[in-house]
């Protein structure tokens, strides 16, 4: 491989004479000025097509790009002197940025540079970035000369304009329409197969790819061009979209239910949790899972922003649950012949903070009836006892205030003064007159949500009333109130598990979601009831805390697009 040659220092004297062509005298290169940092760069860009394959819990493999998410529209070209300075000719601006028109289909199959691209001689390492969201390509452009790869590499932050969906940080990095600025991707790093780990820093070395004008054996720019264009003499670099990937299917057959005779429905999911700060290049580590080497030698857990901050919780956007329906957008099951994608930031977290309120997570809805009830009928709960109608439950707050009202008039016959005689015998059926309280405060949630009067539990109406509330399991979401689910429907979560190994508790990256990497979520068996209010400051929801240089030189590099690093997880809820 050639290298970078010293250039007579006497020739520098001649700048100020100099035109900026390229002569030859006697076999010495009498370049002037800017001349004397002259370098070219080509691109090959490769697209993996390594396949799915069926894989145990606990292994990784990897699926092809689907749709637009391997488009390459934009890349963004920043060189680094051996200080990790950003480097560049005085002709071209710190960044170079090319589109998809600088590209052509080559003879190969991969898409490569029509041209060369001129870079600084002094060029020793390599990033790329492609296709920047808004806010990247912003920081990029603003980048001048001698900037350090830090001042790329920091956190970028998404904030949410109001009533916006969470979904909407996402198009920063995942934009997957036609007509968008597509995947945003950058240097994947590397991995040590001898040492078992993931290489700190994203940098790509490329010094002994650079190729030099010595005045011999490459005389001019042209030579040193066209062999640094020789395959041999490229830098293969690998580069890795930013954005997550999850999908939720069902089971074929449908998922198992419990208790038997239970009945269930699905009805739809979505991401509740969205990260909106991220780095444009994350630090991996190694997980426990093993992984079908393709592109990727071994799978990888990030150290996201929200990795190390106090509570864990920096950049978390919680899904609204006031007014929710236009923040949240529901998505149909995944099926093989209509795959339905969410798209999110990773969210990653240390292993003994995996917490509840910060890791990106499923939420499904659905309908569920216990057995014998009627699926889509309303139905309701409270102590483990289920109501298959309202008049039951009515049936059942008469007949616990028949039981405390004879106890009563019993202790008060027995000489006890009424008040007392009440109090009495109220704590003789706890459980009956738990169960007045909590349907007394569902007349009244009623009342709140109908803005009436009904006077008594007894006098509340199926069609009159109930049928007239729009979001039945919302009011319902108070402590000491029966559970209604109204028209059966259920909603349930699932804390996504990046690394399916073994059930350890809270090992590193067990939780989270991972850049590049594209997680299949097949619902297997609903264990019961959920809760008839979306998940969020629910009596039973857990506590968000609890834990889940001026030489000239050529260089010429491969790009390789990562396929998707692809879990297929079975879940229950």
């Amino acid at each position: 491989m050639l290298k970078i040659k010293s250039i007579l220092v006497s020739l520098l004297a001649l700048g100020a004479m100099a035109s900026c062509s390229t002569n030859e005298l006697e076999g010495e290169d009498t370049r002037t000025g800017a001349d004397l940092d002259v370098a070219y760069m080509s691109l090959r860009i490769t697209l993996p097509t390594q396949k799915a394959s069926t894989r145990a819990a606990g292994t990784s493999t990897e699926k092809n790009p689907t749709g637009r998410e391997g488009d390459v529209n934009s890349l963004y070209v920043i060189t680094f002197d051996k200080d990790q300075k950003q480097v560049h000719h005085s002709r071209k601006n710190p960044v170079i940025v090319l589109g998809s028109g600088d590209l052509a289909l080559q003879a190969s199959g991969n898409q490569g540079t029509t041209e060369a691209i001129l870079v600084s001689a002094s060029t020793k390492y390599l990033l790329v970035v492609v296709n920047p969201g808004t806010l990247l390509e912003t920081r990029l452009k603003a980048l001048t000369a001698g900037a350090l790869y830090n001042d790329i590499n920091m956190a970028i932050v998404n904030s949410l304009a109001s009533n916006s969906k969470p979904e909407t940080l996402v198009g920063e990095i995942a934009d997957p329409a036609d007509s968008g600025k597509g995947f945003t991707m950058i240097n994947a790093g590397s991995y040590d197969v001898s040492g078992d780990k993931w290489n700190q820093g994203c940098l790509l070395d490329v010094e002994t790819n650079v190729i030099s004008v010595d005045g011999t054996t490459i005389k001019d720019e042209a030579a040193a061009k066209d062999e640094a264009e020789k395959v041999g003499n490229r830098a293969t670099l690998k580069i890795e979209r930013l954005a997550a990937k999850v999908e939720v299917a069902v089971k074929s057959s449908g998922p198992d239910v419990l208790p038997e005779g239970a009945t269930f429905e699905f009805g739809g999911w979505t991401l509740d949790y969205y990260n909106s700060t991220f780095y444009p290049f994350a630090e991996k580590s190694t997980t426990k899972a093993t992984h079908t080497a393709a592109f990727y030698e071994n799978s990888f857990y990030t150290e996201d922003p929200n990795f190390t901050a106090p509570g864990h919780t920096t950049g978390i956007v919680l899904n609204e649950v006031k007014n929710r329906a236009p923040f949240v957008t529901w998505k149909a099951k995944s099926e093989t012949l209509t795959p339905v994608f969410e798209y999110c930031i990773e969210n990653t977290m240390a292993d003994a903070d995996q917490k509840f309120g910060a890791a990106t997570r499923v939420v499904i809805k659905g309908k569920y009836a216990p057995k014998d009830f009627t699926l889509g009928n309303d139905w309701f709960s409270f102590g483990g006892i289920n109501y298959p109608t309202l008049a039951n439950l009515q049936l059942a707050y008469s007949t616990a205030g028949t039981t405390i009202k004879a106890k009563a008039d019993e202790l008060e016959l027995a000489g006890e003064d009424p008040v007392d005689a009440l109090a009495n015998a109220k704590l003789f059926y706890p459980v009956e007159t738990l169960l007045m309280e909590v349907c007394d405060n569902f007349l009244g949630a009623v009342n709140t949500a109908l803005s009436a009067s009904i006077a008594a539990f007894a006098d509340l109406d199926q069609d009159t009333h109930l049928d007239n509330i729009t979001d039945g399991g919302e009011i319902v979401k108070i402590a000491k109130c029966i559970k209604w689910y109204q028209k059966s429907l259920n909603y349930y979560y699932y804390e996504i598990r990046h690394d399916n190994t073994d059930d350890e508790y809270m090992y590193f990256g067990k939780y989270g979601v991972v850049r590049n990497n594209w997680y299949n979520l097949t619902l297997n068996k609903v264990n019961g009831s959920g809760t008839p209010w979306y998940p969020g400051g629910g009596p039973e929801d857990p506590d968000p805390e609890k834990p889940i240089d001026e030489k000239p030189g050529f260089l010429a590099f491969d790009i390789e697009i990562a396929p998707w690093v692809y879990w297929q997880t079975g879940f229950e809820i």
